[in-house]
């Protein structure tokens, strides 16, 4: 299942929310999250799928996560 992360005013594919992440980083008072979370969840929004699948793959096959049963 794929889901759209959308601007509820303009339906633009996450760089409100990417924007939000570059400026929290460039201010640094990461109010409810560290600097290396930031960057990794900004990395999850701007990378291809196939590496953002690759990191999944190694995970799951380290033992380190295993996926629900809703599939993430």
């Amino acid at each position: 299942m794929s889901y759209r992360l959308t601007h509820p005013n303009h339906g633009q594919l996450a760089p409100c929310v990417v924007a939000a992440i570059d400026a929290e980083l460039r201010n640094g008072k990461y109010h409810s999250l560290d600097a290396e979370r930031l960057r990794f969840a900004r990395w999850i929004l701007t990378a291809p799928a196939d590496e953002i699948d690759n990191l999944l793959g190694a995970l799951e096959k380290s033992g380190t996560w295993q996926p629900s049963e809703e599939g993430y």
